[in-house]
């Protein structure tokens, strides 16, 4: 076998596992897609817990006064 012919066999070994690798991680990007109640849930949590940010932003933010102030106004 001449070297000529080693590389054409080489180049085309590589492009036959490119082709093979791209098929397949296509088809494992498909089958892991999100569906529309999954990302309706993860907005659903994403938007309590920046309400949570929010009040604890708040917390660190206002004065001890007015805190306190609304405790006891609960109470």
């Amino acid at each position: 076998m001449s070297v000529f012919e080693m590389v054409v066999a080489i180049v085309g070994i590589v492009m036959v596992s490119r082709v093979l690798r791209a098929r397949y991680c296509h088809r494992t990007a498909t089958d892991t897609m999100m569906t529309r109640e999954d990302a309706a849930a993860l907005i659903g949590q994403v938007q309590r817990l920046n309400e949570r940010v929010a009040t604890l932003e708040r917390l660190a933010t206002d004065p001890a006064k007015r805190i306190a102030a609304e405790i006891d106004a609960l109470r």
